[in-house]
């Protein structure tokens, strides 16, 4: 045969062997790894050029692979973060954050979060006060020369206030003055609008003073100045600077956002140098220029604040009512406050530590709207008392410049009334909160909306601490609704912008910011009374059981919840008193007597918390002959048949525990309610066939005289009951239904029955969905080396059905209108289960 070459014979392999060849080369210097790696050459790496643009995601690490570990970013305080991000636009740069609607509102330090009270505020950088920018150069390098304490001051923006020092002669005897470093606390232009009209036209009338020396000057504005430069970025988060009127000290607080405050008031621009000392300028004037005091030497003389917590309430006629609360509770050394009450400070002289707090002080009118009853019962409860004084204090310096701050989420947060501000896109910026821990333990959250001039609104800063005390205040429906207008009229409302209601829980903020020397006051128009101070009546109210408080008219019981005494009260919840028959609840509605009855019964004398309750304890209820058994199991605890939902609610006259069920009590035994039913003849029979029979075991009547039944504890017992027509021997249930009913041998009597009686009370709902219970039955009677075996309780997954071995129980809840299991009885509890328990624990296995 002749062999032919065609020239396609010849190119075609040649093509397609160069092909394979390219590939294998290709699949040699491929890099394995992720996704997209085996299309990457091995070659010299490129030089690397900047990224442009944000930078491409990691590749996505293959399942098992061990990942690299990440550094966390410390999260740092708002005003760091500014001062950090405004060094990095070059030296003597500083931000300068403003409120976004009202720009004269700012801060040299950037602390407020994005928000304050509901409005937003926008961050700028610039200069340093001080430093100016040069052309061609980053940041601000031009320093500017040091000017007089007083022009400092005036090109910081408190020009007013440089001109009422000019008035006294003050400017120029701190000018001739210049062997002494001083510190001046300067309010701004927008604060000196807050001082009253006479006190500046009191200014204005007296013209030039000859001062032979500063500390002659006027005390309300010596108070604005400390001997000594004061530095804020060494100074300690709480500190009491001497002013230079008498001593008087100012209290200077670091809160961990940047914010720095003297006597509460922020500081807007810090640490200004100048030829005489420095100078900062703050939000407001110090309350010296605030409150006009009695004329001694030609000058205002204010009022000393030497004095602590307690006697500055003491001394406001506004707070009497709770100075006197203040009072009873020292001397049945029941306030946490007795400590500084005693505290004893002579002029000039400072205490080397005290430990400040906040007292949240209710006004005369917030006690007049609280029961005489409560009152009574807590003043004569020293716990109580306690309690409720505790409530008011808060440790540490809680100013109310701190509340409100930081922008919130857009739109409302429920249960927190209306947004304020306005967030990105138009859309309302939610309430900010601030969360205040008193040192009894309860949480409020405290809120700050800003309201503008034309609103009706609670004054927070344009009235004098006098006026505030002393004004006569309706509180009756109101919380920052109601406006003060006797207080406000002595002010022109015109001077200010808008101003901030602040609150605390429910309680509006009437004066915030009264400084003592052991902290700060801070008037509320409300009594926050805690839980432990209030009746288990009011406790009731408020946790909702409104049943429970309908039955009580005309039972005479409502003293015992109201007044004074310590009870426990095992309260059923309104679903309880729901699930009874419409018939037997109707009935304690139309007798009184009985009703009184039936609470007496879910009372006993003395506080029990549930921490202190055992199992098998007996507690006597406030009715004679009726008593409450106590079971604990794992994670639940009872009170006869009721499961306590909700536990441990104390106040001033005891413990209220919440139970799911009506404790209605029990009026025969196990034996005679199985007799009664009618349908349990079988399995009575049975329990009689038994060696010994079982049914004088738990028969009541009988119970005494069988020695058999000695040291079965308190002879109680649950019965895992079977119905007549449930009745069969065989455990494949095969037998016809037509066969007359027989019973087996007495072997398969002892021992089947046994299973069906349990030594000890146990209800179905202690059981948890998907969970087993194991219940030990009675002995075989022919050991004495134990116990004999349990019948395992196991509630299925959809939490519906329960089991005893491997038998039904009916009807558990009763939803067919009659209940046939977790029936009470004077000895125990009896259970319907469908058909006789062959196997005890069918999930050997699972249990084992």
């Amino acid at each position: 045969m002749t062999t032919r070459f065609t020239l396609a014979g010849v190119l075609i392999p040649l093509i397609i062997f160069g092909l394979l060849a390219t590939e294998v080369q290709a699949a040699v210097r491929r890099v394995p790894g992720g996704p997209g790696a085996g299309r990457r050459r091995m070659t010299t790496p490129a030089p690397q050029r900047p990224a442009v643009g944000p930078p491409e995601p990691l590749p996505v690490q293959p399942p098992g692979a061990t990942q690299p570990i990440r550094r966390r970013i410390p999260i740092l305080p708002p005003a760091e973060r500014w001062d950090k991000i405004a060094k990095q636009q070059g030296p003597h740069t500083c931000p300068r954050e403003e409120i976004v609607d009202d720009p004269e509102i700012h801060y040299h330090r950037a602390w407020t979060g994005g928000g304050l009270c509901g409005r937003r505020t926008a961050v700028k950088i610039d200069c340093c006060f001080g430093y100016a920018r040069m052309p061609g150069a980053t940041g601000c390098p031009l320093a500017k020369p040091l000017t007089s304490m007083m022009t400092t001051a005036k090109l910081a923006g408190a020009g007013a206030f440089v001109d009422l020092n000019e008035i006294t002669g003050l400017k120029d005897a701190i000018s001739g003055a210049s062997y002494h470093a001083l510190t001046l606390l300067a309010p701004t232009d927008r604060a000196m609008e807050q001082v009253p009209e006479d006190i500046l036209e009191s200014f204005k009338s007296k013209g030039q003073q000859n001062l032979t020396n500063y500390r002659e000057g006027p005390p309300s504005l010596l108070f604005h100045m400390l001997a000594g430069r004061v530095d804020l970025k060494s100074l300690p988060s709480n500190s009491l600077i001497p002013s230079l009127f008498a001593d008087q000290p100012i209290r200077f607080n670091v809160f961990p956002n940047g914010l720095i405050t003297a006597d509460c008031v922020p500081i807007v621009q810090g640490s200004l140098e100048s030829l005489e000392g420095v100078v900062h300028t703050i939000q407001s004037p110090l309350h010296s220029l605030l409150t006009k005091g009695d004329q001694v030497g030609g000058f205002s003389q204010v009022p000393s604040r030497l004095s602590s917590i307690v006697d500055t309430v003491a001394r406001h006629p506004n707070l009497r009512r709770f100075s006197a609360v203040l009072s009873h509770a020292q001397r049945t050394a029941a306030s946490p406050l007795l400590s500084h009450s005693q505290l004893h400070v002579r002029q000039g002289s400072m205490p080397a530590a005290i430990k400040p707090i906040t007292l949240l002080a209710p006004t005369n009118d917030a006690f007049d709207v609280l029961p005489v009853e409560f009152l009574q019962s807590v003043l004569y409860n020293q716990e109580a008392l306690t309690a409720l004084i505790s409530n008011h204090i808060i440790d540490g310096v809680m100013c109310s410049a701190i509340i409100g701050v930081g922008g919130g989420a857009p739109g409302p947060r429920p249960g927190v009334g209306p947004a304020a501000g306005v967030g990105p896109a138009g859309r309302p910026l939610r309430k900010p909160q601030h969360m205040l821990k008193t040192v009894v333990g309860n949480v409020f959250h405290a809120t700050c909306e800003h309201k503008a001039s034309n609103e009706s609104d609670i004054s927070h800063s344009d009235f004098s601490t006098a006026d505030a005390m002393n004004a006569t205040i309706d509180h009756t429906n109101e919380t920052e609704e109601k406006i003060h207008h006797d207080v406000k009229s002595k002010h022109s409302a015109d001077k200010t912008k808008g101003s901030n209601v602040y609150m605390i829980g429910d309680a509006v903020i009437l004066k915030s910011d009264i400084m003592a020397l052991d902290g700060v006051i801070h008037v509320i128009d409300r009594v926050l009374v805690p839980k432990r101070a209030r009746s288990l009546s009011q406790i009731a109210t408020e946790m909702g059981l409104t049943i429970l408080l309908s039955l009580l008219p005309n039972t005479g019981l409502q003293s015992a919840l109201v007044g004074r005494g310590s009870l426990t009260l095992f309260a059923p919840s309104d679903d309880a008193f729901k699930a009874l028959p419409k018939d037997t609840l109707d009935y304690y509605y139309r007798n009184p007597q009985e009703t009184r009855i039936l609470l007496l019964s879910h009372m006993t004398s003395g506080r029990y918390l549930s921490s202190n309750l055992i199992d098998n304890q007996i507690m006597h209820s406030r009715y004679p002959g009726r008593d409450m058994r106590v079971r604990v199991y794992r994670g639940t605890k009872m009170v006869e048949d009721g499961k306590i939902i909700h536990s441990d609610e104390e106040g001033s006259n005891g413990v209220l525990h919440v139970v799911d069920q009506v404790l209605i009590p029990a009026e025969e035994s196990i034996v005679s309610y199985l007799t009664n039913q009618g349908n349990y003849t079988h399995f009575l029979e049975a329990l009689s066939k038994t060696t010994p029979p079982l049914i004088d075991l738990i028969d009541s009547s009988a119970m005494e005289k069988q020695n058999h039944s000695e040291g079965l504890k308190d002879h109680h017992f649950t019965v895992f009951a079977v119905a007549d027509d449930d009745m069969n021997w065989e455990n494949d249930y095969i037998v016809s239904s037509s066969e007359p009913y027989s019973l087996p041998d007495d072997a398969k009597i002892n021992n089947i029955m046994r299973n069906h009686i349990i030594p000890s009370v146990v209800w179905t709902k202690v059981v948890e969905r998907n969970g087993f219970y194991p219940l030990q039955t009675l002995d075989n009677g022919e050991s004495e080396d134990g116990p004999g075996r349990s019948v395992m309780l196991r509630r299925v997954a959809n939490g519906e059905t329960v089991t005893a071995g491997n038998a039904v129980v009916i009807d558990e809840d009763g939803e067919n209108g009659v209940q046939q299991s977790n029936i009470i009885c004077t000895n125990g509890v009896v259970h319907r289960v469908k058909g006789l328990i062959h196997t005890p624990n069918p999930y050997q296995s699972t249990s084992g």
